[in-house]
Protein backbone atom coordinates (compact mmCIF):
# COMPACT_ATOMS: atom_id res chain seq x y z
CA UNK A 1 0.00 0.00 0.00
CA UNK A 2 1.24 3.61 -0.71
CA UNK A 3 1.15 5.83 2.01
CA UNK A 4 1.15 9.58 1.44
CA UNK A 5 1.71 11.67 5.20
CA UNK A 6 -0.24 15.07 5.65
CA UNK A 7 1.92 16.91 8.46
CA UNK A 8 5.43 15.96 9.59
CA UNK A 9 5.75 17.20 13.47
CA UNK A 10 6.17 15.09 16.32
CA UNK A 11 2.79 13.14 15.50
CA UNK A 12 3.54 13.17 12.13
CA UNK A 13 6.81 11.23 12.44
CA UNK A 14 4.94 8.92 14.82
CA UNK A 15 2.40 8.05 12.94
CA UNK A 16 4.80 7.28 9.84
CA UNK A 17 6.99 5.37 12.23
CA UNK A 18 4.09 3.12 12.39
CA UNK A 19 3.68 2.73 8.83
CA UNK A 20 6.78 0.97 8.57
CA UNK A 21 6.56 -2.15 7.27
CA UNK A 22 3.15 -2.24 6.30
CA UNK A 23 3.27 0.73 3.94
CA UNK A 24 5.60 2.42 1.04
CA UNK A 25 5.77 6.24 2.12
CA UNK A 26 5.37 7.77 -1.62
CA UNK A 27 4.63 11.73 -0.63
CA UNK A 28 5.52 13.90 2.30
CA UNK A 29 3.52 17.09 2.68
CA UNK A 30 3.88 19.70 5.07
CA UNK A 31 3.44 23.60 5.11
CA UNK A 32 7.09 24.22 7.25
CA UNK A 33 9.56 22.56 5.37
CA UNK A 34 12.45 23.33 8.11
CA UNK A 35 10.37 21.24 10.39
CA UNK A 36 9.53 18.55 7.85
CA UNK A 37 13.08 18.28 7.44
CA UNK A 38 13.80 14.74 9.61
CA UNK A 39 10.86 13.39 7.54
CA UNK A 40 12.80 14.27 4.16
CA UNK A 41 15.83 12.62 5.49
CA UNK A 42 13.94 9.90 6.50
CA UNK A 43 12.22 8.98 3.14
CA UNK A 44 14.69 10.10 0.86
CA UNK A 45 12.58 8.39 -1.97
CA UNK A 46 9.39 10.68 -0.88
CA UNK A 47 7.83 13.46 -3.17
CA UNK A 48 7.60 16.82 -0.96
CA UNK A 49 4.84 18.69 -1.21
CA UNK A 50 4.01 21.97 0.77
CA UNK A 51 0.06 21.72 -0.61
CA UNK A 52 -1.74 18.82 0.41
CA UNK A 53 -4.03 19.56 -2.95
CA UNK A 54 -1.01 19.55 -5.34
CA UNK A 55 0.15 16.45 -3.80
CA UNK A 56 -3.34 15.03 -4.53
CA UNK A 57 -3.19 15.94 -7.66
CA UNK A 58 0.36 15.07 -9.15
CA UNK A 59 0.38 11.30 -7.25
CA UNK A 60 -1.91 9.21 -8.83
CA UNK A 61 -0.36 6.12 -6.82
CA UNK A 62 -1.46 6.90 -3.15
CA UNK A 63 -3.70 4.61 -1.56
CA UNK A 64 -3.64 6.18 1.78
CA UNK A 65 -3.25 9.39 3.30
CA UNK A 66 -2.28 10.01 6.92
CA UNK A 67 -3.59 13.16 8.17
CA UNK A 68 -1.51 14.35 10.90
CA UNK A 69 -2.17 17.93 11.01
CA UNK A 70 -4.17 20.06 13.68
CA UNK A 71 -7.77 18.53 14.38
CA UNK A 72 -9.44 21.35 12.75
CA UNK A 73 -7.89 20.96 9.56
CA UNK A 74 -8.83 17.23 8.90
CA UNK A 75 -12.25 17.78 7.07
CA UNK A 76 -10.66 19.49 4.64
CA UNK A 77 -7.96 17.87 3.65
CA UNK A 78 -10.36 14.45 4.53
CA UNK A 79 -12.46 15.68 1.66
CA UNK A 80 -9.84 16.37 -0.96
CA UNK A 81 -8.35 12.89 -0.67
CA UNK A 82 -11.76 11.58 -1.03
CA UNK A 83 -13.02 13.48 -4.16
CA UNK A 84 -8.98 12.80 -5.32
CA UNK A 85 -8.86 10.82 -8.55
CA UNK A 86 -8.21 7.96 -7.97
CA UNK A 87 -10.04 8.32 -4.22
CA UNK A 88 -8.02 7.45 -0.97
CA UNK A 89 -8.48 5.90 1.99
CA UNK A 90 -8.15 8.12 4.82
CA UNK A 91 -6.19 7.67 8.22
CA UNK A 92 -6.40 10.64 10.59
CA UNK A 93 -5.03 10.80 13.95
CA UNK A 94 -2.66 7.52 14.32
CA UNK A 95 -2.89 4.61 12.11
CA UNK A 96 -3.60 2.25 14.85
CA UNK A 97 -6.66 3.31 16.28
CA UNK A 98 -9.93 2.41 14.41
CA UNK A 99 -12.96 4.45 14.28
CA UNK A 100 -14.83 1.69 16.57
CA UNK A 101 -12.25 2.42 18.81
CA UNK A 102 -12.22 6.08 18.77
CA UNK A 103 -15.95 5.70 19.76
CA UNK A 104 -15.71 3.65 22.63
CA UNK A 105 -13.54 6.36 24.40
CA UNK A 106 -15.70 9.30 23.37
CA UNK A 107 -18.01 10.44 26.20
CA UNK A 108 -21.39 9.01 26.09
CA UNK A 109 -23.41 12.43 25.82
CA UNK A 110 -21.00 14.21 23.30
CA UNK A 111 -23.02 15.95 21.02
CA UNK A 112 -20.11 15.72 18.36
CA UNK A 113 -19.45 12.98 16.04
CA UNK A 114 -16.23 11.43 14.92
CA UNK A 115 -15.70 11.93 11.49
CA UNK A 116 -16.15 8.97 9.16
CA UNK A 117 -12.68 7.58 7.72
CA UNK A 118 -13.93 5.65 5.62
CA UNK A 119 -13.99 5.94 1.65
CA UNK A 120 -15.21 4.04 -1.31
CA UNK A 121 -12.12 2.48 -2.92
CA UNK A 122 -11.23 1.25 0.92
CA UNK A 123 -14.47 0.82 3.04
CA UNK A 124 -12.59 -1.03 5.73
CA UNK A 125 -10.55 0.85 6.63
Amino acid sequence: MNVALVGLGARGLGNAEKCEGNANVVALCDVDWKLAGVAFKRYPKAAHYKDFRRMLEKQKDIDAVVISTPDHTHAVIAAAACTADPPTALIAGTPSASPRSCRADRPKRSRFRLPSTRCARYPTL
